[in-house]
């Protein structure tokens, strides 16, 4: 090959090398486009993806913090409530015992909604309670008592239909007599005089 084709060789790569370049530049430009588009595609997947796994982490963390702590707060309230209804459990019992000698089964079933009152409510069948005698009828009139002032204060006021639903309540058996009174606050006027019929003078 003499100087003259070796020139002409060189002459003609490059002119191809100058029409390829443009080609090659957009291949190029193409190429960094989609890797910058690749890279930010899978930038949001994986950002995605950790902010996901990193939001049900501290969901679940806080979850089990906050159910703890709500777990403890209740706990605790409940443990407080049920030490005032047990101690004011233990002093109507020890009353009666003192006053009457001995309780009977019914009056000893009235002794659970009796102990779930407030005790600002409580404190007035106390002060009663503790006035009776120790008389045959005493146990009898401590049993009328209690349930028509529970009555009383369920519905405000304690009329003729009421007072005369008193003997059918303490008819029931002690344990349904003590979780009927127990339910008194979701029960209607109507329905407690339509669940227990007057009983006969």
């Amino acid at each position: 090959m003499n100087l003259q084709t070796h020139q002409n060789l060189g002459k003609q790569e490059r002119e191809l090398i100058m029409a390829l370049a443009p080609l090659f530049r957009q291949q190029l430009d193409a190429e960094r486009q989609r890797g910058i588009e690749q890279g930010i595609q899978q930038g949001m997947q994986q950002g995605i993806q950790q902010g996901i796994q990193q939001g049900i982490q501290q969901g679940i963390e806080q979850g089990i913090q906050q159910g703890i702590q709500q777990g403890m707060q209740k706990g605790m309230q409940r443990g407080i409530e049920q030490g005032i209804q047990q101690g004011q459990r233990l002093t109507i019992e020890n009353l009666l015992q003192t006053r009457l000698g001995q309780l009977t089964p019914t009056l000893a079933a009235l002794i659970t909604p009796l102990s779930a009152l407030p005790p600002q409510q409580l404190t007035p069948f106390l002060l009663h309670l503790s006035q009776l005698e120790n008389r045959e009828s005493a146990i009898q009139q401590a049993e009328h008592f209690i349930v028509e002032n529970l009555l009383k204060i369920r519905f405000g006021e304690l009329d003729e239909q009421l007072t005369a639903r008193v003997p059918s309540l303490l008819a029931l058996p002690p344990q349904q007599l003590s979780q009927y009174l127990l339910q008194l606050s979701q029960l209607s006027r109507e329905q407690l005089l339509g669940r227990f019929p007057q009983a006969s003078p």
